[in-house]
């Protein structure tokens, strides 16, 4: 598959196709990583790094824990 670097702004883009997408589950505006390897630009979902993720549900369990 091939496409071209494009101008978006003072920036450069890539316009990846809808079907490139959906095999790796990612939609606009979705969260990626950007990265470099040797003279490859490798581009990955990236994973929710919100550190309270799950915060809530421990503190309930904790509570549950502590109730009895």
């Amino acid at each position: 598959m091939q496409s071209k670097i494009v101008e978006i702004g003072n920036s450069r883009g890539v316009r990846l196709p809808r079907e490139v997408l959906r095999r790796v589950s990612l939609d606009a505006g979705d969260p990626v990583e950007i990265e470099v390897r040797e003279r490859s630009i490798v581009i990955s979902p990236r994973e929710n790094r919100n550190p309270r993720l799950g915060w809530e549900e421990k503190l309930r369990a904790a509570q549950r824990r502590r109730v009895r």
